[in-house]
């Protein structure tokens, strides 16, 4: 993990420490030790591939603990489903202008090859309509608009480990 000196835990300084104006902005760790970040090749071990991402590299994980991952030092941790996040493009004039679905396509693809299941948000027929049906704003009625155009939204797979079914936990709706 990252420490507020800007060390790794490699040892090595992940930004210059002589420039005062980075380092002052380092308060305190990124996440608490209880964050449910994972390295990403530990998610899926039954397919034993995360596809063209690094499995090395960290994702934040929900709560709903289904897959057992091997930590470092040989122990085992309860790892819930990646949380899936989109960042607006606050230019698009056009719902799949503001969030593309293939931001997070591999990985909903590969939580479904794991599972064995088809992923509601995950289906591709009609130009992924079901993803941006799943997050049209019913308020704008004018178009077909998403919530949160201006930030970012955050979808987890909630208890039943699918994308895009109604336990979902997010940041925007209901």
């Amino acid at each position: 993990g990252f420490t507020a000196n800007g060390v790794n835990s490699a040892g090595v300084f992940v930004y210059d420490t002589g420039d005062p104006v980075l380092f002052g902005q380092r308060k305190d760790h990124y996440l608490d030790g209880t964050a449910n970040a994972f390295k990403l090749g530990s998610l899926f071990p039954k397919t034993g591939t995360t596809g063209p991402l690094a499995p090395d590299t960290y994702v934040l994980c929900d709560v709903f603990g289904a897959t057992r991952v091997m930590l470092p030092g040989g122990t085992t941790a309860k790892a819930g489903a990646p949380i899936l996040y989109y960042r607006a493009d606050t230019a698009g004039k056009d719902i799949r202008l503001v969030y593309d679905e293939r931001d997070n396509e591999v990985l909903v693809f590969l939580k479904g090859a794991e599972d064995g299941k088809t992923h509601p948000l995950g289906v591709p027929g009609g130009g992924y309509s079901n993803f941006y049906d799943y997050i049209t704003d019913p308020k704008i009625t004018a178009k077909q608009w998403p919530y949160k155009p201006n930030s970012y939204i955050l979808i987890s797979a909630g208890a039943d480990g699918l994308y895009g079914t109604g336990d979902d936990v997010r940041n925007f709706g209901n």
